[in-house]
């Protein structure tokens, strides 16, 4: 697997959106809207890339010079239960400590709050509605 920062509006970040859409989006019955990636152009863009094809990604928004909020973490269904998601934030999690960021935040789906937890996130607030299913919102400091 080779870790790589995604530039937007290359091939590599037109090949990571199609792995959210079908991975976070289509499932739910939403498509991303232009405006939507629009939103990718200000953010940090992250993959792990088997031969080339994105496997798992990830994207970070800058919310201040100390925080985070981590974002659209997909892995490809035929790559997952493999560890990648894992690696994946472990080297997204070592870059941001690089660049001197203390903390990051996310919005876990229900489903994956395990996951989380495991890597050292806390859950931080109640439940609450996000693209019409359940998600709590969970920090960590770096």
């Amino acid at each position: 697997m080779v870790f790589k920062q995604i530039t937007y509006q290359t091939t590599a970040y037109y090949q990571v959106v199609q792995l959210r859409e079908r991975i976070l989006r289509i499932p739910l019955g939403l498509k991303f809207s232009e405006s939507d990636l629009a939103l990718d152009k200000d953010e940090m863009l992250f993959a792990l890339f088997k031969h080339d094809v994105p496997v798992a990604c990830l994207q970070v928004r800058k919310i201040d010079d100390r925080q985070v909020k981590l974002r659209q973490m997909a892995v490809d269904q035929n790559h997952q239960k493999q560890g990648l998601g894992k690696t994946l934030m472990q080297k997204v999690e070592k870059h941001l400590k690089k660049l001197d960021f203390k903390s990051i935040e996310l919005n876990a789906r229900q489903t994956a709050i395990g996951f989380y937890q495991k890597l050292g996130y806390h859950i931080v607030s109640g439940r609450f509605t996000e693209v019409g299913i359940s998600h709590f919102k969970m920090m960590k400091n770096l």
